[in-house]
């Protein structure tokens, strides 16, 4: 980012987190039985619309396998519920990241750039009584 551009950066500084509360709450709507302790008369106690989802084949490394399916067990879910919420998560950050490179080229391509030498400059300036401002763009 440029000084005096608007600051973008927020909707890009972290990657998103899994939203644990949505997802239960999604899993309630879809009638999927509670595992809560105490009283689940709200949940409507049927298997989930597994129409909803395409079968996918794939091979994982034994090690990995292992913790998948240990991750299930202490979560008292499916083994192919814990590789969709991985795979979610996974898309999640990766279209983020995406989304962060296609702002960074097309600032680049619009010259919204600062040169290397300036900010390499600036960086070593910091922590000094005379620190440097941050470079403009060129």
């Amino acid at each position: 980012m440029c000084e005096g551009e608007p600051d973008t950066s927020a909707t890009l500084a972290e990657p998103p987190q899994p939203d644990m509360e949505a997802d239960l709450a999604a899993l309630l709507d879809e009638g999927t039985v509670c595992y809560a302790v105490g009283d689940c008369s709200a949940a409507t106690a049927k298997a989930p619309d597994m129409t909803k989802t395409s079968p996918v084949s794939l091979r994982l490394e034994a090690g990995l396998n292992e913790r998948i399916a240990a991750i299930a067990v202490a979560m008292d879910r499916p083994k192919s519920w814990a590789i969709e919420q991985a795979v979610k998560d996974f898309v999640e950050v990766q279209e983020w990241q995406l989304a962060a490179v296609a702002e960074g080229i097309e600032a680049a391509d619009e010259g919204r750039v600062v040169a290397h030498e300036a900010v390499a400059a600036w960086v070593g300036s910091w922590g000094e009584a005379n620190e440097s401002p941050p470079p403009k763009c060129a």
